[in-house]
C-alpha cells in the first residue's frame, strides 16, 4: 500500500511539474510575442 501510494504521488508531483513547466514556456511565449508588438 505504501509503495502504491508513493508511486500515485512520484506520477502527481511529474505531472504538477510537467503542467507547470508548460505553463512557463507559454506564459514566456506570450511575453516574448508582447515585447515585439511594443
Amino acid at each position: 500500500m505504501i509503495r502504491v501510494l508513493g508511486g500515485l504521488l512520484l506520477v502527481l508531483a511529474l505531472a504538477l511539474g510537467f503542467w507547470a513547466y508548460l505553463r512557463a514556456d507559454a506564459v514566456l511565449t506570450f511575453a516574448g510575442l508582447a515585447g515585439m508588438c511594443r
